[in-house]
C-alpha cells in the first residue's frame, strides 16, 4: 500500500460537548459522544480507505461514524470511548501503510474568507445547509432574529438583532 498518500490523519481526545454534537450531527454512523476520542483520515487514492478501515476495525474496539470515498480522495472518522483504542487502531493503519505520523502531508491555507452582516434570506439558506451547526445544546446563544419593519414575521440570523426589541 506503499502508493497511499495521508493526506490527513489526527486523533482528537476527549470530544467536547458541541463538537461532539456538531459532529454527532453530521455522521452517517455511530455517533460520537462528549468524551470520546476519534480519528480523522484522508487519504489518496480513495479506495484505498477500505482496506486501511477494516484494518483498523479488526485490531480495535473503534466504530465507523463517518466513510467517504471517491475517486481522489478516500475521508473516514473512527470513535470510541478509550483513547488507547483509537491509538491501536491508528497504529494499525500506519501499520499497514509502512508510514509513520511523520508521513502526513503538511497543512497549508490556501484561502481565507470572511463574510460579516449577512442578509437575513441568505443567512436562511445557510442555517438549511448547516449540517448540525446549530444543533448543539447552546444553539440559542448562537442564533439571533431579525424581523421585517412589520414585526409580521422573523428570519433567523447569525449576526446580532438591530432591534432590541425582539432580542
Amino acid at each position: 500500500m506503499a502508493d497511499i498518500t495521508i493526506r490527513a490523519l489526527m486523533q482528537i481526545d476527549n470530544l467536547q460537548p458541541k463538537f461532539a454534537a456538531y459532529n454527532g450531527a453530521t455522521v452517517q454512523g455511530s455517533v460520537p459522544l462528549s468524551g470520546d476520542t476519534v480519528l480523522i483520515g484522508e487519504f489518496a487514492p480513495g479506495n484505498g480507505v477500505f482496506k486501511l478501515i477494516d484494518r483498523a476495525l479488526k485490531a480495535s474496539r473503534v466504530e465507523v461514524t463517518t466513510q467517504l470515498v471517491e475517486r481522489e480522495f478516500g475521508f473516514f472518522i473512527l470513535r470510541s470511548p478509550s483513547n488507547g483504542e483509537v491509538s491501536t487502531a491508528r497504529d494499525a493503519i500506519l501499520a499497514e501503510l509502512g508510514r509513520s505520523m511523520a508521513d502526513r502531508r503538511k497543512p497549508q491555507v490556501t484561502t481565507t474568507q470572511a463574510i460579516t452582516g449577512v442578509e437575513p434570506y441568505q443567512a436562511q439558506l445557510l442555517n438549511k445547509w448547516r449540517k448540525g451547526w446549530f444543533d448543539d445544546y447552546d444553539y440559542r446563544a448562537k442564533r439571533s432574529f431579525r424581523h421585517d419593519p412589520g414585526g409580521t414575521s422573523l428570519h433567523s440570523g447569525i449576526r446580532d438583532c438591530s432591534c432590541a426589541r425582539h432580542c
